[in-house]
């Protein structure tokens, strides 16, 4: 008898720490499908960690999401409703100590519910946290914007509702690349024609040249998203541009410079920052036809350290164009782009002796082309 009781007990106790495990209960906490964080998460050597995770704000169709890592790494957010088969990714966020990193989340539904993990690596691990979850805020009542309805209303614009303001959703396809095999030519073209080299070695490609040097993407269309972190060196002679161009594009100063042709309804052709001859500033540049035949550029500059990596970030659509550095917000134009036209991403350096340094990249856009070598 006291052996049965012994008995009972211990699969009694085995069910609970079950049902704990599993969340199963009828007054649990899940159950009400309430807010609930992410919870912390380690590698297997508790060396690289995913920690101090916090919901930091929410409305309507943004969430922002703050976390820190124990070690150098990248890090992003994983989100997706109920309905959805496939998650979507936010912006990568670089970390190089234990400071917290924020990601805004945005284009959502108004009352609806996302589950959401952050996912990081060190490059040699990845770690996954559990799932959270929150609710999107309720759109108020009455003659108030509701995004996802399919109307561009007053108080929404392509920021903060993407799918109603552009018409369609937030760009799918993806180039990624994060330099930890050999040069991918099937995503990118390299011009060795006037001397340098392009190599990939350690997890960053490195552009090198003594005289001109260019590197291309695959062309895309807008809207596009471009993101990644780089490295820019020169010398009191030379300068480098990295940015995205309007095609046909291809530039050997001093010789054959061939620029994007005039569009009435797409006169800026270029984006990029620029660093030259020393200046210990960057520079970032939005390049436009003033008119059919005359070129012009607009300039902004912003201090730079060139022997630090940097994270630059790119957001073109047809109203909007919006270019970070280190995760903030350098500037914010609004040329009026058509969506007919392809575009790619480049790194341009000139002679003597310059260096670029490219540890990732992705590109999200709806529309890839070919790659066929200098545009």
């Amino acid at each position: 008898m006291k052996f049965n009781k012994i008995f009972i007990i211990i699969i009694t106790l085995s069910i609970s720490l079950y049902c704990q495990e599993q969340n199963i209960s009828g007054d649990s906490s899940d159950a009400d499908n309430s807010d609930k964080l992410p919870g912390s998460v380690c590698n297997a050597d508790k060396s690289f960690c995913i920690k101090n995770i916090a919901v930091m704000e929410k409305t309507t169709t943004t969430f922002t999401t703050a976390w820190s890592l124990s070690a150098p790494g990248t890090a992003y957010v994983k989100y997706w409703t109920s309905s959805e088969s496939d998650s979507k990714k936010s912006a990568i966020i670089s970390s190089l100590n234990d400071k917290a990193k924020t990601v805004t989340v945005r284009n959502l539904k108004s009352s609806t519910q996302y589950s959401f993990r952050i996912v990081a690596s060190n490059g040699f691990d990845e770690i996954e946290t559990s799932a959270g979850r929150l609710t999107t805020d309720e759109a108020s009542s009455g003659n108030g914007p509701v995004c996802g309805n399919g109307k561009c209303e007053t108080g929404e614009t392509p920021d903060n509702c993407l799918a109603d303001c552009r018409g369609g959703e937030i760009p799918t396809g993806e180039l990624y690349d994060d330099f930890n095999a050999d040069f991918d030519n099937t995503k990118f073209y390299y011009d060795d024609s006037k001397g340098g080299t392009a190599n990939v070695s350690g997890g960053t490609l490195v552009l090198q040249s003594d005289r001109n040097a260019r590197l291309y993407s695959l062309k895309f269309k807008i809207p596009v998203i471009i993101e990644g972190k780089a490295a820019l060196s020169d010398t009191d002679t030379s300068y480098i541009h990295l940015g995205v161009t309007r095609i046909p594009f291809s530039w050997i100063p001093y010789s054959t410079i061939v620029y994007p042709p005039y569009e009435s309804d797409c006169p800026t052709y270029q984006f990029f920052f620029l660093t030259a001859y020393s200046i210990s500033n960057l520079y970032l540049e939005r390049s436009y036809y003033s008119d059919e035949s005359n070129k012009t550029a607009e300039e902004v500059t912003t201090s730079f350290n060139e022997t630090a990596t940097f994270d630059f970030r790119f957001e073109i659509s047809s109203t909007s164009q919006k270019i970070y550095y280190n995760d903030s917000l350098v500037h914010e134009y609004t040329s009026s782009l058509s969506e007919k036209y392809w575009w790619t991403f480049y790194m341009m350096i000139n002679y003597p002796i310059s260096n670029s340094e490219l540890e990732w990249i992705r590109i999200t856009s709806d529309e890839f082309g070919d790659l066929s070598g200098v545009y």
